[in-house]
């Protein structure tokens, strides 16, 4: 937009008109295609105008804040358009829920399964120096 704008008012320059001069002049234009460019203009230069404060002042806050600064002005159209194209991050299909529910259980059977193996080590190891303890006693 930045480049619109700017290349607008560079021929307004080499015409020797203010921007708003021939924004005026274009409008007045009994050429309706002319006209409608006078608007068009008048239309780009203040979204861009409103869009450079937003960024500014974004600029000017600490990352912290931002997301503060953008819900005191926000700009619903570019909010729209990028609710529009918004896709989640996570499967939400319902072959994704399957297989996000299958990888879980295989997860917790492995885990399970490695929890009940060391477990399993610990309770031989413990019976078996019982077992030599109680081998110990009998002896002495």
């Amino acid at each position: 937009m930045a480049v619109v704008v700017e290349r607008f008012e560079e021929s307004a320059r080499a015409a020797d008109l203010a921007p708003e001069a021939a924004i005026e002049r274009l409008k007045r234009n009994t050429d309706d295609v002319a006209a409608r460019q006078g608007t068009d203009a008048e239309a780009n230069r203040e979204r861009y105008a409103a869009l450079d404060r937003r960024y500014r002042a974004l600029v000017g806050t600490t990352p912290l804040f931002r997301p503060f600064e953008i819900a005191l002005d926000p700009d619903w159209s570019i909010a729209g358009r990028a609710a529009e194209d918004y896709r989640p991050a996570i499967p939400a299909t319902g072959d994704g829920i399957i297989l996000a529910l299958v990888g879980f259980l295989v997860g917790w059977g492995c885990g399970g399964g490695a929890h009940g193996t060391v477990a399993m080590a610990k309770r031989r190891r413990e019976r078996r120096a019982l077992r030599h303890e109680a081998k110990a006693d009998i002896i002495e």
